[in-house]
Formats: structure tokens, sequence, C-alpha cells
């Protein structure tokens, strides 16, 4: 905002877009589950927001964020569902049976306008129980959900998904007209890893792709402005799990080199005083 550069890359832990109003976000098709994924701040949700609040008077009043993780954004879709006042019903058991209340919702990011000038936009995996079984393909703004099916031809995965983001995510988003667009990046869609569970299967020149033509949208619509926010979830955890184990592998060879020492040293001295007790008796 600054003038310094047009685009920012940022790499946040932990991710976010799994972060409903209240935290954990349930489905349709799996009410009693859910899941923070990982998630405890909407970190994309949070910086959408905070631009359209605190830069309204420089030109920030449409934000888009563009989600292809290959989860489905169920905490974002529902901070943005939430920018219009809704009815939450809740169940709790008591000792007389189950209490259902009623209460109303509602977190504006600006104003009552918020709706018009917010569109999040998902392209996920979304079936056979994928979580978190939410997403399921339609437009109801400023929700855009495209839900992806299994993959059957990891070669025709990537051409396929090209083709929907370019026949009908691009086309909504320049109708949009948005000031700012964000990314909400995971990259666990990538047809090596095994997280994803055979959704979307993508290689890495399809998120240069789907990058360039974002940012031919900004060069357009937002002066340049596009911020890529990475969620950084499997390599993180994995590389938690590797100094662990180093360490611990690392602490149990010591002691262990230790103990053998001990047993060095003083296995001749007990053997001394051993003979020595012998001839004393």
């Amino acid at each position: 905002m600054a003038g310094e550069c047009q685009n920012a890359f940022c790499v946040v832990r932990p991710p976010g877009h799994h972060a409903g109003p209240r935290g954990q976000v349930t489905a349709e098709d799996d009410p009693d589950g859910g899941s923070h994924g990982f998630c405890l701040f909407n970190n994309v949700a949070v910086a959408a927001a905070y631009a359209r609040h605190m830069y309204r008077h420089k030109g920030i009043q449409r934000v888009a964020i563009l989600d292809f993780d290959v989860h489905h954004g169920n905490g974002t879709e529902a901070l943005v569902r939430n920018l219009e006042p809704t009815t939450v019903t809740n169940t709790f058991p008591t000792l007389f049976g189950d209490v259902t209340l009623e209460s109303p919702s509602y977190k504006p990011w600006l104003d009552e306008t918020d709706s018009d000038n917010v569109l999040f936009v998902s392209l996920h995996g979304y079936g056979h129980g994928f979580y978190p079984s939410s997403g399921r393909t339609g437009a109801d703004r400023p929700v855009f959900n495209v839900g992806w099916p299994l993959c059957k031809d990891k070669n025709q995965a990537s051409r396929d998904w090209r083709t929907a983001w370019r026949n009908a995510v691009m086309p909504a988003l320049k109708d949009f007209k948005p000031d700012m667009i964000f990314l909400s990046c995971g990259l666990d869609g990538h047809r090596k890893d095994e997280m994803n569970h055979g959704f979307v299967c993508l290689q890495e020149t399809d998120y240069e792709w789907l990058t360039e033509q974002v940012v031919e949208v900004a060069n357009v619509h937002c002066q340049g402005q596009c911020v890529v926010v990475v969620v950084v979830v499997v390599v993180v955890v994995v590389v938690v799990v590797v100094v662990v184990v180093v360490v611990v592998v690392v602490v149990a060879f010591v002691l262990l080199a230790c103990l053998l020492a001990c047993a060095c040293l003083w296995l001749p001295v007990c053997f001394f005083l051993f003979v020595l007790c012998c001839f004393h008796g």
C-alpha cells in the first residue's frame, strides 16, 4: 500500500482457512464432526478484512479471496457468510433432554455493504467423505465453490483444473472487479502429496499458471495488488517430527554411551575388590 511493491508473498504458519467465526466449522454431511484442521486464526480473512477496513480511503473497497487448497476453505466461507445477519442454532444435552438455542450471528468487516464487496472462491476436492465434507459446487454470492471429484486420470487432471479456473472462476473474478486479490494457497493438491488422497492431482506448473492468470487480473483491476498467503502444514509437521526423532535418538545414544563408559570404568575396579575380598577371606 506504500507503493514499494505490487505483490506480496506471505508464508504463514499455522494455516487458517478452516477457522470460522466460532472456531470449529461443521458440515451438513458431517454435522457431528468438524475439525480445526491445524488452524487457529483465519489469516487470509483477517488480512482481507484489514485491507477493506484500513485502506478504504486508499481505493480498497472490493476484496477477493481465491482458495486453491485441496481442502474446502470452510472457515473462510463461514466468515464471509457471517458478513450478513444470520441465525445460528445450537443443541445442548441436559438432564431433562436436549435444549436448542437460537442466537443471531453477524460480524461485519466494515459496514452493511460487505457482502457486496467481498468475493470468496474455493476450488477443492469434494466427495467420498473427503475432509471437511463441504463445499459442493455452486455460486451463491459472495461465495463461489467448485467441488472437484476424485482424480481418475492424473494427466487429464491438470487440464481440467485449468479449464475450470479459466471458464468458470476467472470470468466471475473479472466481473467482480476487485481492488485487491488474496490467494489462500495450499499446495497439498500436488499429485505427490499423500494428504489429498487422490483429489485434484496438480503439478508445479499448474500453480505457476494460476498465479500468472491471477496477476493478469490484478494488473487490470487492482493496480497489480495481489497477496499470496501460503499455508505450511505438512512440511512443518514432518520437519518437527524429524527433529524430535533425531533428538530422541541422539539422547538415547548419549545415555547408552555413558552407561557403557561407566561399565567399562567400574568393571575392573569391582573385579579387583572382589579378588581382595577373596584373599582376605
